[in-house]
């Protein structure tokens, strides 16, 4: 078979369409090992959308007729993507209409399903940034600047029904309760009250009539494994023991 090279193009097939392509493929002059195309498209032909749904942005494609998704319109949210709403600032809660971990739905409007109002919750006290659930007459956190009232000991829950400026009353209790005597901060024991031993800035409560073999631990007595059968209690003083040779048997 004998192929032949065309010398000239017919009229009008005279583009290369190196843009966007041709129309129609096939329909083409090859000169010189070039093609050459009588009709090259406008436009990507790339949209496929009859019609743009409502809460989507689109660009309409002029050669097909077709639209384009490009994101969600103004006050929308994209399919599972962060939203810009910041619902706690604005006093609302998230949506149940959301997707996992926080992550929302489109075309739904941002504002109308992501936002939803929350209980307001009131607070009777002042200089209180948040009341305890329930109980508008007792805080939880105070203002910066302002301490809770009364004065709770470390590990004791607090019940503040007043939130007071720190300059004008400062406390001057101990926080670590069963302290004789306290750091500067007041959160630190130096020195405990009778009956408690002090650990780790802390009042332990003794342990009392341990049996033979057993040392006074907080308030409980466990079993002194120390070779020496003596004990170094947190307070930093020796104390003797007598230990247990086995079990039942006490040296």
């Amino acid at each position: 078979t004998t192929k032949y090279t065309a010398c000239e193009c017919k009229p009008g097939y005279n583009q290369t369409c190196t843009e966007l392509g041709p129309v129609t493929p096939s329909d083409y002059c090859q000169m010189n090992g070039v093609k050459y195309y009588n009709n090259c498209k406008t436009c990507e032909n790339k949209c496929k959308l009859d019609s743009c749904p409502a809460g989507v942005s689109c660009t309409l494609e002029d050669c097909s007729g077709k639209y384009c998704d490009v994101g969600c319109a103004t006050g929308y949210v994209n399919w599972c993507t962060k939203p810009e709403t910041d619902c706690a600032k604005l006093g609302y809660t998230k949506s149940v209409s959301q997707c996992a971990d926080g992550y929302l739905q489109c075309p739904y409007n941002s504002a109308a399903v992501f936002c939803e109002e929350q209980p307001v919750e009131t607070c009777n006290i002042a200089n209180c940034t948040k009341c305890k659930a329930g109980n508008p007459n007792e805080c939880e956190t105070c203002a910066d600047g302002y301490y809770g009232y009364p004065i709770t000991l470390v590990g004791q829950e607090s019940h503040w029904t007043e939130c007071k400026k720190l300059n004008a009353i400062e406390p001057s209790l101990c926080q670590v309760a069963f302290c004789e005597t306290c750091s500067a901060d007041k959160k630190t024991c130096l020195k405990c009250k009778s009956g408690y031993e002090l650990n780790s800035g802390k009042c332990l409560a003794l342990a009392k009539d341990c049996v033979y073999g057993y040392q006074s631990n907080g308030d409980c007595c466990t079993k002194q494994d120390h070779d020496d059968c003596s004990w170094k209690g947190p307070n930093g003083e020796m104390k003797p023991c007598k230990c247990l040779g086995s079990a039942g048997a006490i040296q």
